[in-house]
């Protein structure tokens, strides 16, 4: 059973994040995995959303002590290959380390479901590295946390990742300087396609993306995926007899969308396209320069960089 509550999307976030002790910590994704031995969640439905809020207000609060009470007497989380939090001092002490480095931290819920026994809580967390040795550079990150629920409907074990480089990357060079498609403007966008884990696949690396739903139809005539993430939504749907390239004489004909840096974008695309005539052109009337680009199914997707009076 998938529980699925959405919440801003496409997401927009305008808090940033940074943070020396955490350097060592870097990334989009964070990942809080299950142990292998799984209790059934004893909270309903409702209850998991209100749950996965007030989890969301504790991390936004300054009060680490907040965040630790949503884990059972024992419960423990790990980032990364680094030694586990367990039990409620070093689990306050962990979350202080974040409120300590992001003095105006803010988490925003984007989603939570249950799947299976536990749940999947997806979040995007912004804030700015202004406390001690601070770099004073944005970060933005979005990902999800899988939660193994104790007997007592509070959070068993969770094992956390992140991408340390990149993350490393943001403090360095801020927000727009580290993502190579570095979308300024939410953006939606449907797409009928053939193979949804392939195309999923390119998604999700090209533009950074995180799944954040998926639908099967119950008589299994359709596939939806969702990607989030980075300022753009992506909603792929595969249809049961979709084996041939879909019929579409009228309907969508390109996708665009302005990026901070137009240059990165297309070295980016060259890079994940095996074959690709994508050029830079340059429209001095419009003042932009752009390109047109394909995903691996053939739709036409466009970037955008607004270059004003310097369209070189």
């Amino acid at each position: 059973m998938y529980l699925t509550i959405r919440k801003g999307w496409p997401m927009k976030t305008d808090e940033h994040l940074r943070s020396h002790p955490l350097r060592s910590f870097s990334g989009v994704t964070l990942l809080l995995l299950t142990a292998c031995t799984l209790q059934r969640a004893p909270i309903g439905d409702a209850a998991l959303v209100d749950f996965a809020a007030r989890y969301t207000a504790a991390w936004s609060s300054q009060d680490a002590a907040s965040v630790a009470a949503f884990f059972a007497d024992d419960g423990s989380l790990q980032i990364n290959d680094g030694d586990a939090a367990v039990g409620g001092e070093a689990l306050t002490a962990l979350a202080q380390s974040f409120m300590t480095a992001l003095p105006d931290m803010v988490l925003t819920m984007d989603s939570v479901r249950r799947v299976g026994m536990g749940a999947e809580y997806f979040w995007t967390l912004d804030g700015t590295n202004a406390g001690p040795g601070g770099t004073g550079n944005a970060v933005h990150i979005s990902g999800y946390e899988e939660w193994t629920f104790s007997g007592g409907g509070l959070i068993e074990r969770s094992l956390g990742h992140m991408d340390t480089a990149e993350y490393q990357r943001q403090l360095e060079e801020g927000v727009g300087a580290a993502l190579p498609f570095a979308i300024t403007g939410a953006v939606f966008v449907a797409v009928q396609v053939r193979d949804l884990e392939a195309t999923g696949e390119w998604y999700r690396s090209t533009f950074d993306l995180v799944e954040v739903s998926r639908l099967t139809a119950d008589d299994g005539s359709y596939e939806i995926l969702i990607l989030d993430g980075n300022n753009i939504t992506v909603e792929l749907l595969r249809l049961r007899d979709s084996a041939e390239p879909p019929v579409t004489p009228f309907g969508l004909f390109k996708v665009g969308f302005h990026v901070a840096d137009i240059d990165a974008a297309h070295r980016r695309v060259t890079a994940t396209v095996a074959s690709t005539d994508a050029e830079i052109v340059v429209d001095e009337a419009l003042g932009v320069r752009s390109f047109v680009f394909r995903d691996p199914e053939g739709n036409r997707l466009q970037a955008f960089q607004e270059c004003g009076g310097d369209c070189r």
